[in-house]
């Protein structure tokens, strides 16, 4: 049965998801959204490291983002033993206000919409919002001297505006990063970023909800009922993330990207007193592992416009069967497009006038 972490009011989870103060950042894992993620790195705990650019204007960095998305395995009717493909394009808008060179704000709201047959949706054509998330964040506030690393930090909050978080009983998310970056001057550039992500849920309850009760009887104020209510499948209540990122910028117009996470979920402890349930001495599992792999390449034509493909990959630790998941290429590889429009860029071109000789 889940253990219920508060009973009260419900109505919070709502307020907090119509607050549309949106903000980028990376407050989540591997399945928060689907195939169609927020972010510019497919791996949900992608820091940014170009924001802030050369000009000084304070949405600097604001970005809106049209994205076409598919499973590598799409490509393959054979690659399992039915056939699911996936092909989805979503619209994200990533706002940034800056105060001065180091402190800004930021956002993330996005929805999606798959063209296949959804796994996840009731109506056909249906529309999907992900999370969406307000970040408070300081851009190298500090140089450590000799080595010339940079030093980054942020606070993410999300919302449960997607139905998975829903689905959770989510009713806040809290990101703290901390990234250390270096640039060289190889060719046009060459970041190398280690990022360090730490992550609390808090969660109504310490497993997930199921769509409707399992007994049409059972309401959901009747706590007699939450064994109908919840699937059994356990929230985490923490996340730790570690991600390596390197991005290789040739000519200052085109670029390659990189990244690699390693994420630990801390899931809420179960309890139970089934005398069914053996006890003899087992490996824990109130751990869940995964790791997110990303590769990108992006060209930027004009200062208002930039045009990316990719792949990524989100990989669990184990297959359904207990056997271990191909970490770099597997049922989760995703292939993407991007049209990025970043707006100070498109205001400076509008507002630009020529000299006249």
């Amino acid at each position: 049965m889940a253990k219920a972490l508060r009973s009260g009011p419900k109505w919070l989870a709502a307020v907090l998801s119509g607050c549309i103060a949106v903000c980028g950042g990376a407050a989540h894992g591997q399945d928060e959204s689907g195939p169609v993620k927020s972010g510019h790195g497919e791996s949900g705990v992608t820091a940014k490291h170009d924001a802030a650019g050369d000009e000084k204007a304070p949405w600097r960095g604001s970005t809106i983002i049209y994205r076409n998305a598919a499973t590598a395995l799409s490509l393959d009717k054979s690659a399992d033993l039915t056939y699911n493909p996936y092909y989805a394009m979503a619209f994200e808008v990533d706002p940034y206000w800056w105060f001065g060179d180091v402190f800004y704000v930021c956002g993330t709201f996005s929805v999606s919409r798959e063209f296949t047959d959804s796994d996840t949706t009731t109506e056909r054509g249906e529309w999907e919002l992900a999370d969406t998330t307000l970040t408070i964040g300081a851009q190298s506030f500090v140089t450590v001297p000799l080595v010339g690393i940079d030093v980054s930090a942020a606070v993410v909050t999300a919302f449960p505006t997607s139905k998975l978080s829903r689905a959770r009983t989510m009713i806040i998310g809290t990101t703290g990063q901390l990234v250390l970056s270096r640039t060289f001057g190889w060719l046009a550039g060459f970041n190398v970023a280690l990022a360090g992500i730490g992550t609390r849920y808090v969660n109504e309850y310490t497993t997930s909800e199921n769509e409707s009760p399992i007994i049409a009887s059972c309401a959901p104020t009747d706590f007699a009922c939450e064994a109908f209510l919840n699937s059994g499948i356990r929230n985490p209540r923490w996340r730790l993330a570690g991600q390596l990122s390197v991005t290789q910028d040739f000519t200052g117009w085109l670029g390659l990207t990189g990244s690699a996470a390693l994420v630990n979920d801390y899931l809420y402890h179960q309890e139970t007193a089934d005398a069914e349930i053996s006890y003899e001495p087992q490996e824990g599992t109130d751990n869940r592992y995964y790791m997110v792999f990303g590769a990108e390449v992006y060209t930027t034509p004009m200062p208002s416009l930039a045009i990316a493909l990719g792949a990524a990959t989100e990989s669990p630790q184990l297959k359904p069967d207990s056997t271990y998941e191909k970490p770099f290429f597997n049922r989760y590889t995703v292939l993407y497009g991007d049209v990025r429009i970043k707006i100070d860029g498109l205001i400076s071109q509008l507002t630009s006038t020529e000299e006249t000789p």
